[in-house]
């Protein structure tokens, strides 16, 4: 089986992230799911497996179907790469090409603790 093919990552906010691939070309064997590697920046990398639907378990000659993956609860404004690899009834796939981005940045949250040093007319002075 050949690697299927990842296309960029669609970024849709600040937490979450549209993966989209095409089956390979080439499959020995029935496709029975896919796992999705996922990186982010100086940390280990985590593996995701993607249960197909009933439609498309057990296809054997799918070669270029398309699919897509959300991937939630990722870290705000944060780069990462993911890849992909297709398992069939003959074994899995090589991955494919790793695939860098970089989340949206979020809006900063509200400041705590605040306390204030100095005050003028003009001005305050904040710790």
């Amino acid at each position: 089986t050949s690697a299927p093919m990842l296309t960029p990552v669609d970024t849709i906010d600040v937490t979450s992230a549209t993966l989209k691939w095409s089956d390979p070309q080439e499959t020995h064997g029935y496709i029975t799911g896919y796992s999705v590697y996922l990186t982010k920046s100086g940390e280990s990398e985590v593996r995701v497996n993607v249960n197909m639907s009933a439609l498309d378990r057990g296809c054997r000659y799918c070669s270029g179907k398309k699919h897509s993956y959300v991937l939630t609860a990722l870290d705000f404004d944060s780069s990462y790469t993911a890849s992909i690899s297709v398992a069939t009834s003959a074994g899995d796939s090589p991955r494919s090409d790793s695939v860098p981005f970089h989340t949206l940045a979020g809006m900063p949250t509200e400041p705590l603790n605040l306390t204030v040093i100095n005050s003028t007319s003009t001005s305050l002075t904040l710790h």
